[in-house]
């Protein structure tokens, strides 16, 4: 009984070697599908086979932007046509994100689930190849002023030269760095990300935070109120009005000049 345990054992366990070999060059050579062992669901099969698109350029009034996704990178561009406007461009994804335009708010997130991808490793090298997009359009106007503006990602950069005038802004991502000019925050800023620099310039008001693990941080423009700067891996420079009398300024690097 016990010999044939073992040969079971040894006969599963070569099935199971070769269906992974199998699966690692079915995903080399392109294929759109994922396994995944799901905590609540058990093994299940995550189907990818078109490209997830999302275009709306007609919206107005809009007051608050939060966008809370995985391995995607954000790009802001000024509208054309006076009016807000979003597209999303997934190459890359198992969950498709979820998307609401009502009450002045533009939302987008995705489903929070929790699972390990068994026979994905592959394509877990796409997460820095930044398929996935989100691209926002928004109006150049002195009197667009959003009351907030939220966007946190896992993998991904943010990146603008788009004038944007919130009075909150809260960015995190984990692997990306931050680029972001022409800003204008009047309340409160925090931008975060543990991979990567943060390189910004505006008009900053309130309680502002700029914190990396491993990258530069350059800021420049008009700062008051109170002003915190950290990385533990990178030089910090800050171009800056004097005299210091409208702000506090504390910034703090372990490796690093300032």
């Amino acid at each position: 009984m016990k010999k044939f345990s073992k040969i079971v054992c040894i006969i599963a366990g070569i099935m199971l070697g070769a269906g992974i070999i199998l699966a690692f060059i079915g995903f080399a050579l392109g294929a759109k599908s994922s396994v995944y062992l799901d905590f609540r669901n058990g093994i299940r099969l995550a189907p990818q086979n078109e490209p997830f698109v999302y275009e709306n350029y007609e919206l107005e009034n809009i007051s608050e932007i939060d966008i809370d996704v995985s391995n995607a990178k954000l790009e802001i561009q000024p509208s054309v046509n006076g009016k807000f406007g979003i597209c999303i461009n997934y190459n890359n994804y198992t969950e498709t994100p979820s998307v609401s335009t009502d009450n002045n708010r533009i939302s987008v997130y995705e489903t929070s689930q929790i699972k390990i991808g068994i026979f994905n490793i592959v394509r877990i090298l796409s997460i820095f190849s930044s398929e996935n997009t989100i691209t926002l359009y928004v109006p150049v106007s002195d009197s667009t002023v959003l009351t907030s503006f939220i966007f946190h990602t896992s993998n991904g950069t943010v990146m603008t030269d788009t004038p944007l005038k919130t009075e909150s802004l809260d960015i995190k991502t984990s692997n990306g760095s931050i680029n972001m000019s022409r800003l204008s925050v009047s309340k409160s800023t925090l931008l975060k990300t543990s991979n990567g620099a943060i390189i910004c310039d505006g008009a900053f008001a309130g309680n502002t935070e700029f914190k990396t693990s491993n990258g530069r941080i350059e800021v420049s423009g008009t700062i008051s109120d109170t002003f915190n700067l950290k990385t533990s891996n990178g030089s910090i420079t800050i171009n800056a009005d004097k005299p210091q009398s409208s702000y506090s300024l504390y910034a703090d690097t372990s490796n690093g000049p300032i």
